[in-house]
């Protein structure tokens, strides 16, 4: 049976109505296995999302077994994304990466424990925010001193002994998939530091989740004019800055 056309309006009221049952739901049957409908910092299976949807709207019964929740056209993943819900793949658990807590590696070493390899002439994995890995989880490279670096690339980041405020390029926009996604409590965040870029990077550990800011607060527009994304985490173990990082006072 194929999908019948969906007002957004329809899909949010689902959403709200599903809101309190969600945890009973995604205990059950009903689970998705791949995607899910990420709104409001919560996740919903989209096939049942749409179903719900579908009897708000329409008043039928759409059994989850006569669709696909695939993203194809017509399938409930397309659907819901050309409605402006933002699909997102599940979360696998974080993995334990094989370094050593306040170790230096370079970025090689650091993209081979998820298995990706790295090309320096690739931009994507030297400037801004890697590729989420496939635990769904993010590397965050820090060079604090900036003064070798493209103008374009200074970014306000600040390190303290147990905490660092993180900021992206500029222009992001707020319901980017990553940007969503390193706002999820379940979202790993592993920070790498190093005072200049000819250095490798420190190891300084995998945020908290419970320090970061809010999503209303996490944009901000920056001295030019132009949107960033301002993050504050606290790492997981805190040390001295000395310590963590292997700095000299020279380099504070």
């Amino acid at each position: 049976m194929p999908i019948p056309p969906l007002k957004r309006s329809s899909v949010e009221l689902a959403l709200e109505n599903l809101l309190p049952e969600l945890d009973r739901i995604k205990a059950g049957p009903h689970e998705s296995t791949k995607y899910d409908l990420l709104w409001k910092g919560y996740r919903f299976p989209p096939k049942v999302v749409v179903t719900t949807a579908a009897k708000i709207e329409h008043g039928i019964d759409l059994p989850e077994s006569e669709f696909s929740g695939g993203t194809h056209p017509g399938q409930a993943n397309a659907v819901l994304e050309s409605l402006r819900f933002l699909i997102v793949p599940k979360q696998s658990k974080p993995v334990h990466l094989a370094l050593e807590l306040f170790g230096r590696y370079s970025r090689k070493e650091v993209f081979a424990t998820m298995e990706i390899q790295y090309d320096p002439q690739q931009q994507h994995l030297n400037v801004g925010l890697p590729p989420q890995c496939k635990d769904g989880g993010y590397f965050i490279f820090i060079t604090l001193n900036k003064e070798e670096l493209d103008p374009a690339h200074n970014y306000a980041d600040q390190l303290f002994a147990d905490q660092f405020i993180w900021v992206t390029r500029r222009d992001v926009t707020e319901d980017h998939k990553d940007y969503v996604n390193l706002r999820l409590p379940e979202t790993r965040v592993s920070l790498f530091v190093r005072t200049t870029p000819r250095e490798d990077f420190v190891y300084a550990g995998n945020s908290t989740t419970s320090t970061r800011r809010s999503p209303a607060s996490i944009f901000e527009t920056n001295d030019g004019g132009r949107l960033s994304f301002f993050a504050t985490w606290t790492c997981v173990s805190p040390a001295s800055a000395l310590a963590c990082f292997n700095l000299s006072k020279n380099d504070l």
